[in-house]
C-alpha cells in the first residue's frame, strides 16, 4: 500500500467518484484506508450520504456487513475466552492477560483483574513462555538419563518398618512395611511419606551401598503425607538431593522416578513425563495438589524421588492409581510444598537431633510404663478380661504394682478416656516427673491410683542412663 503522503487525493477521488457514487468533499487528513469491491486498495475519506444504489449493490453491502458482524462476534468470543481461562493472548498488537485461580482439575476458575498481585498469574505466564519456547525446568543443564541416575541415585534410600499389631487372644505380631526416602541434608535428614512410617515401632534406612541405619521419626504431617526422619550417619558420606523448583515444570518434560518398588527392588529407575503440574486429588480424605506423571510407580516407590533431567528433585512420589484398568497414572508431592513443610519441621526438631547425637534418644519424652489394649465390643471385653464394658484396658504396668492386668482406665486427672490414643494425647501434654491420678474399674469396683511419669529410654540405652 502507498504511503499517504504520496497520493494525489484530489485526482484519486475524482477517478473513483463515479464508481462509488459520492461527491468529493476534501482531500485533507480525513482520508482513511479502504478496499474497493474489485479488490483494489488505497485511501478515501468519510463521504456524505451515498446516492441511491442498485439492488445488487445493496446485496453486496449486506454481505460485507454480515461478514464484519460475524468477525466481530468471533473476536469477542476469543477475547472473553482468553480472559476466562487465563490464556495470554495477542490480538492486533494488544496483549491481554488472564489469571487462573482455583484448580483446573475440578473446574473452579475465576478471572482476576489485571494489575492484582497474584502468584498464580506469574506462574501461569512463566509456564506459557516456557511452553512456547520449549524450555523445561532443567533449562540449559539438561543431561541424559544415565547421567541423571549417576548424579542422584545415591540420594534415594530404602526404608523398612516394623509395627507391633495387637491380634486375637490379646496376642501381638509384627507387621513389616517398606518404602523409599530422599536424603535432603548432609546431617542425615530424610524426607518420606507419612503413610510409609505411620505407626511404625522401628524404622531402618538402607543406603545404595548397603549400609543400614536405625532411623528416627522426628515429625510428620498427615494432611500433606510427609514425614521427616533422621539417621546418625557419623562420618559416613551422604549424597544429598539437589532441590529443584516444581513451579518451573511444564507438561511434557522428561522426568525420572527412583525408589524401592515392592520393597525389594531398591534403586529402581523409571522414566516418563510430567502429565499435569497441578492435579487436585482426595487421598485418604485429604485434598492434595500433586504432580501427575506416567513414570511407572509401584508399592514401595512411596517416598522416593521424582527428578528432572538436570538431576534436581522436583517431587516426592506418594500415590498411584491402582485400578486394574488404569496404567501410567502416578502422582508426586511438588518439591515446593515439600521444602516449605519439611524445613519448618527441621527448625522445630533441631533440639531432638542434638539429643539423638549425644544420647541416642530424645530426652524428656514421658513414659507411663503402661501397655494398653482397646476393647471395641462387650463380647471382646468378657472374653479377654471377664468384664462387661468397652474401653481401654491395661495389659502391663512397668512402674506401678497397684495397676494390674485387666484394669479399665476410666479417666486420667479427671478427664475421661476410652482409647489408648486418648491416653497418649493426655500424657503428651505432661512432663517427666509429673504425678497423675488414674481412675480405674476392676472387678466391679472403682479405685484411684497415682502414677509418676518416667522418661522414655529405649531398651538398648537403659543400662547407660543416670537420671539427675
Amino acid at each position: 500500500m502507498q504511503d499517504k503522503q504520496d497520493i494525489d487525493f484530489e485526482k484519486h477521488d475524482q477517478q473513483k467518484q463515479g464508481f462509488f457514487g459520492y461527491d468529493v468533499m476534501s482531500t485533507d487528513e480525513t482520508h482513511t484506508g479502504y478496499v474497493t469491491p474489485n479488490g483494489g486498495a488505497g485511501y478515501t475519506f468519510t463521504p456524505p450520504m451515498p446516492k441511491p444504489v442498485r439492488k445488487r449493490r445493496f446485496a453486496l453491502i449486506t454481505l460485507i456487513t454480515s461478514f464484519i458482524l460475524i468477525l466481530a462476534a468471533v473476536m469477542t468470543a476469543m477475547f472473553m475466552g482468553g480472559m476466562l481461562f487465563g490464556i495470554r493472548l495477542n490480538y492486533m498488537g494488544v496483549v491481554m492477560d488472564g489469571d487462573l485461580s482455583g484448580s483446573p482439575a475440578i473446574g473452579q476458575m475465576q478471572y482476576q483483574n489485571e494489575g492484582q498481585d497474584s502468584v498464580a498469574a506469574s506462574k501461569l505466564d512463566k509456564a506459557q513462555e516456557q511452553h512456547v519456547s520449549g524450555t523445561t525446568s532443567a533449562g540449559e543443564h539438561a543431561m541424559s538419563a544415565p547421567q541423571v541416575v549417576g548424579k542422584v541415585a545415591a540420594s534415594v534410600v530404602e526404608i523398612t518398618t516394623e509395627t507391633m499389631i495387637n491380634g486375637n487372644w490379646v496376642s501381638s505380631y509384627v507387621s513389616e512395611g517398606a518404602g523409599s526416602g530422599v536424603i535432603i541434608s548432609e546431617d542425615g535428614y530424610i524426607v518420606t511419606n507419612y503413610h510409609v512410617v505411620d505407626g511404625a515401632d522401628q524404622i531402618k534406612v538402607r543406603l545404595t551401598d548397603g549400609t543400614e541405619f536405625d532411623a528416627y521419626l522426628l515429625a510428620s504431617d498427615q494432611s500433606n503425607d510427609l514425614a521427616l526422619l533422621w539417621i546418625n550417619a557419623g562420618e559416613h558420606a551422604l549424597t544429598v538431593a539437589q532441590m529443584g523448583c516444581s513451579a518451573d515444570l511444564v507438561v511434557g518434560e522428561d522426568v525420572l522416578a527412583i525408589g524401592n518398588p515392592l520393597g525389594s527392588l531398591g534403586g529402581t529407575v523409571t522414566n516418563g513425563i510430567i502429565s499435569a503440574t497441578a492435579r487436585t486429588l482426595v487421598i485418604d480424605g485429604n485434598t492434595m495438589t500433586l504432580l501427575q506423571t506416567n513414570a511407572a510407580v509401584n508399592p514401595g516407590n512411596s517416598g522416593g524421588g521424582l527428578f528432572n533431567m538436570a538431576g534436581q528433585l522436583i517431587g516426592v512420589v506418594n500415590a498411584k492409581c491402582s485400578d486394574d484398568d488404569v496404567e501410567g497414572l502416578g502422582f508426586a508431592i511438588p518439591v515446593d510444598t515439600v521444602y516449605e513443610i519439611v524445613y519448618e519441621m527441621i527448625d522445630l526438631t533441631a533440639l531432638y537431633v542434638d539429643d539423638l547425637r549425644e544420647y541416642g534418644y530424645v530426652r524428656g519424652i514421658v513414659d507411663s510404663g503402661l501397655s494398653l489394649y482397646d476393647v471395641a465390643s462387650i463380647q471382646e471385653a468378657f472374653y479377654y478380661f471377664n468384664a462387661r464394658s468397652t474401653g481401654v484396658y491395661v495389659l502391663e504396668s512397668a512402674y506401678s504394682e497397684e495397676i494390674m492386668y485387666g484394669d479399665r482406665i476410666v479417666s486420667i486427672n479427671g478427664i475421661e478416656v476410652s482409647t489408648a490414643a486418648e491416653v497418649s494425647a493426655l500424657l503428651g501434654q505432661l512432663q517427666v516427673g509429673d504425678t497423675i491420678t488414674l481412675s480405674l474399674r476392676r472387678g466391679g469396683r472403682d479405685l484411684e491410683v497415682s502414677l509418676t511419669l518416667q522418661e522414655y529410654v529405649p531398651e538398648q540405652y537403659r543400662n547407660n542412663v543416670t537420671f539427675e
